[in-house]
């Protein structure tokens, strides 16, 4: 399933995603599946509270600095080779990314060794990739080196 399953559930649910990760690729991916903002963890209690009040009224909130970067990467060019990637496969993308083999991930997402293997081969396909060597080499040149 694209998206999260409090989503799916209820379509009126109004998330906001509190994050570690500041690159544009984590953004983007939690809006996709469905969050309605997205903050840092270093981002100001003021901020915090103006993001809840702006998804409660229906609207979009982005941090500055986050909206920013998000926007600057939007005209850089070319879109993320990881759009193509479902949310859940980023998570896995960024767990091997990471160096952690299939059967950590498949423990630390409570799946089987074999569901993050046959996740890994569509990821590699998506990619244009033959290894997770290269998986990681795409991940550092795509700035996504906090995975």
């Amino acid at each position: 399933m694209k998206g999260p399953r409090l989503v799916a559930r209820s379509s009126g649910a109004k998330i906001l995603a509190f994050s570690i990760h500041e690159d544009t690729a984590f953004v983007t991916q939690a809006l996709q599946a469905g969050a309605r903002g997205y903050v840092t963890k270093s981002a100001s209690c003021e901020v915090v509270l103006q993001a809840i009040r702006e998804i409660a009224i229906g609207n979009i909130y982005l941090e500055p600095d986050v909206a920013q970067r998000l926007a600057f990467q939007k005209t850089k060019g070319p879109h993320s080779p990881f759009s193509a990637l479902t949310t859940r496969e980023f998570e896995i993308f960024c767990l091997l990314a990471q160096g952690l083999n299939a059967n950590e991930i498949g423990a630390q997402l409570a799946l089987s060794a074999k569901t993050i293997a046959n996740y890994s081969t569509q990821i590699k396909s998506k990619l244009e990739v033959k290894s997770v060597a290269a998986i990681v080499r795409l991940a550092i040149r795509h700035g996504e080196t906090t995975v």
